[in-house]
């Protein structure tokens, strides 16, 4: 359970924390399609200044495979013979997961763009509809704990089902958006564009669902030369929003600048803010120690759009927030030291993740000496550590993760990834699963190139076995 409920940030960790960059230099733009139709506007190198590119891209997109998954029973009660042809699934489908709301399909497409051209605008249409009635699909559901997780687990309740009877009374199509987007990458390794279609409009009330078969996705850009002079970080900014934040001691906080200056200069926005700090302008997120006070920083962070957390410094330097697992069939202790606590701030439906609800100074209890703690366990931001204790161990690391970014770039070894995870599994492992792929195939790396080692309670359907 340890081991799974981590997998996710870590492995989302490490690879920020190992990230791809170079220095601009020129080239020509060279289009070409990974797998499922991912379609990438690829440069080996970007640009010091822009060379002919299309400032309009246009792409048609089958959107029938969402409704290939809705006739999986645990979504709906939708059958092959209700859509009247043949749809087949692929791993570009996701469902919506606000707990209580229904677990609408949609597809994830993602394209890439050089580093030198920015983002104007980005537009979706759906078309050739078709409508299909005495449909019901599934409200999600919360988190619920497996039983692979030991037999100690006496005093834990179940969540009761949940269903958001406002939406599922409405009249109005859910989700209703027919799209989302959002951008990311970097300047020196390529932008993205990541969309979100929602083919599928469901209305509880009628019982009916109204199912687009075709998109088609319009992304308009404009030369944008990269100026990495201009994006020199600044301690403490007031007011400001960065995709990273260096959570460090006051004593390393010079090593954390030069990390933040080279992550900026690639085009992740970074800062850098020290523990003192902290604990003076923050009350706590769960309590009132450092640990509470840290998480309640980076809950905030997080209203602010960061995405990845770094804590630049061992346990001595920056606390850790050790985890109370009376767990009777390991021998590793009672306390367990868990960064998973300061990512892990809301559940699906917005509601804070509180690691110590019953203000008993255990966190994220579990035992049979304890009211078990029910968190959400699902981190919502990347973290990573660097566990170095003094000046020369921080420099140290930095320089092997600068010299790493710049040998790794443009290395076909980078668009690969093996994901690892044991048998002690959630019952909403699968979802941890795909959140986890997902995460990979946003960063570029094809869904054929990623090999998964999954224990046998995990996926049975994607498990591979080394050799």
């Amino acid at each position: 359970m340890k081991n799974m409920t981590m997998v996710t940030a870590v492995i989302a960790a490490l690879v920020f924390l190992a990230g791809i960059s170079v220095a601009a230099g020129e080239s020509t733009i060279q289009p070409r399609v990974l797998g499922h139709d991912e379609i990438v506007f690829w440069s080996p190198m970007p640009m010091s200044h822009p060379v002919p590119f299309p400032k309009e891209m246009h792409w048609e997109i089958d959107t029938t495979p969402a409704l290939a998954y809705l006739i999986y029973p645990s979504i709906s009660n939708i059958t092959s013979e209700d859509i009247g042809f043949e749809v087949t699934l692929t791993d570009e489908v996701h469902s919506l997961s606000d707990i209580g709301k229904p677990k609408v399909p949609y597809i994830t497409k993602q394209f890439e763009i050089p580093g030198d051209y920015k983002v104007e605008s980005v537009s979706v249409s759906l078309s050739d509809p078709i409508e299909i009635s005495n449909i019901s699909i599934e409200p999600a559901q919360p988190p619920v704990v497996g039983s692979a997780v030991g037999d100690y687990l006496q005093n834990y309740t179940p969540p009761a089902h949940t269903i958001d009877n406002e939406t599922y009374i409405a009249h109005e199509p859910y989700p209703g958006n027919e799209y989302k987007y959002r951008l990311g990458g970097n300047p020196i390794h390529g932008k993205r564009v990541v969309v979100h279609i929602f083919p599928i409009q469901y209305i509880p009330s009628e019982n009916k669902i109204i199912a687009y078969r075709n998109a088609s996705i319009s992304v308009s850009v404009t030369p944008s030369p990269i100026q990495p002079s201009a994006l020199a970080p600044r301690l403490l900014g007031a007011g400001d929003e960065y995709e990273c934040v260096i959570i460090t001691h006051p004593d390393f906080v010079d090593e954390c600048e030069r990390l933040a200056d080279w992550k900026t200069k690639t085009g992740i926005s970074t800062n850098v803010v020290y523990t003192t700090w902290i604990n003076n302008n923050f009350a706590g997120f769960d309590g009132t120690d450092l640990q509470a006070k840290i998480k309640q920083f980076i809950y905030e962070s997080y209203l602010d759009d960061t995405e990845y957390i770094i804590l630049a410094g061992d346990v001595d330097r920056v606390p850790t927030r050790y985890a109370y697992v009376n767990d009777t069939n390991q021998n590793d202790g009672k306390y367990v030291p868990c960064d998973l606590y300061y990512v892990d701030v809301v559940f699906h439906n917005g509601t804070l993740s509180d690691w110590d609800p019953s203000s008993d100074g255990l966190y994220g209890a579990m035992g049979p000496d304890v009211d078990t703690d029910t968190p959400d366990m699902e981190p919502d931001v990347c973290i990573g550590r660097l566990p170095a204790s003094t000046e020369d161990e921080l420099n140290t690391l930095i320089d092997k993760i600068i010299k790493y970014e710049i040998d790794a770039y443009n290395s076909d070894w980078v668009k690969k990834a093996t994901l690892i995870a044991d048998d002690a599994c959630f019952n909403n492992s699968e979802y941890l699963k795909d959140r986890t792929e997902q995460h990979f195939e946003d960063w570029g790396v094809p869904s054929a190139n990623i090999q998964k080692l999954y224990g046998a309670s995990c996926s049975v359907d994607n498990r591979l076995v080394a050799k």
